[in-house]
């Protein structure tokens, strides 16, 4: 009774194993021309249009009309190979993110300072021009992403 339940947990593992290595891991530096291939992108004039007329039934006599019907197994399986031709399950990697106020919080600041001369101010024409630009919160909030951002950098590098 030993060697179904052995042969079973190997054909598990193999499956499992299979599937690990057919799924495409993707994440945010990903070229979007590979995700356009790998993704699903259903459009109903190219996909859907051209396959109802070849799947539908309609008799053609003369003189006698007759109600169109579709064959909706053979256009759902149709359209489910058009769509899924080439595709495996895709596995998204999330990277560790820094949330915002987090540089300051882990002492990213004081690395940068140890790796690049800070100035104690700014010049106030800078800090006005950085105040006229800075008019919504957005503006702010992506500024900050984008300084906390190249702060990681810099201090990687």
């Amino acid at each position: 009774s030993a060697a179904p339940a052995l042969s079973a947990a190997v054909a598990s593992a193999t499956t499992v194993a299979a599937l690990e290595d057919s799924t495409l891991a993707i994440g945010a530096d990903t070229p979007p021309a590979l995700l356009r291939r790998r993704l699903l992108a259903y459009d109903r004039q190219r996909d859907l249009l051209p396959l109802l007329f070849e799947f539908s039934r309609q008799p053609l006599s003369w003189g006698v009309g007759a109600p169109l019907e579709y064959d909706f197994e053979a256009l759902e399986g149709a359209i489910a190979g058009r769509l899924l031709a080439g595709k495996r399950p895709l596995a998204l990697q999330i990277r560790h993110y820094l949330y915002a106020g987090e540089a300051r919080a882990r002492g990213s600041l004081a690395a940068l300072h140890g790796v690049l001369p800070q100035a104690a101010m700014l010049p106030a024409s800078l800090v006005e021009a950085v105040r006229t630009e800075l008019d919504t919160r957005e503006h702010v909030i992506r500024l900050l992403g984008l300084l906390e951002e190249a702060m990681r950098f810099v201090v990687a590098v």
